[in-house]
């Protein structure tokens, strides 16, 4: 299975043909890098996108995210428990 600017790893399934994922620019787009460290230069900025796997159709949802820089997906347990996400 691959998936438009496939890179890195897979975050998570949002239904049964979606997923969001770490990804590279697509074609026709410029590659951003930042440097973070003198000893090994220059590092690609991915970015989170979501796409369809069954019709390859995708959405870029943050443009640019620091390789060191966390991220999570789904819903928080408290909010879980009291409701305040309905």
């Amino acid at each position: 299975i691959d998936w438009p600017g496939r890179w890195g790893r897979v975050i998570g399934f949002v239904g049964p043909k979606r997923i969001l994922y770490f990804g590279l620019v697509t074609t026709g787009q410029k590659a951003k890098t930042v440097i973070d460290s003198p000893l090994w230069g220059r590092k690609l900025i991915p970015s989170v996108k979501i796409a369809d796997l069954e019709t390859n159709a995708f959405q870029t949802v943050i443009e640019e995210l620091h390789p060191y820089t966390s991220i999570s997906f789904g819903r928080l347990k408290s909010m879980a428990a009291t409701g305040a996400d309905d």
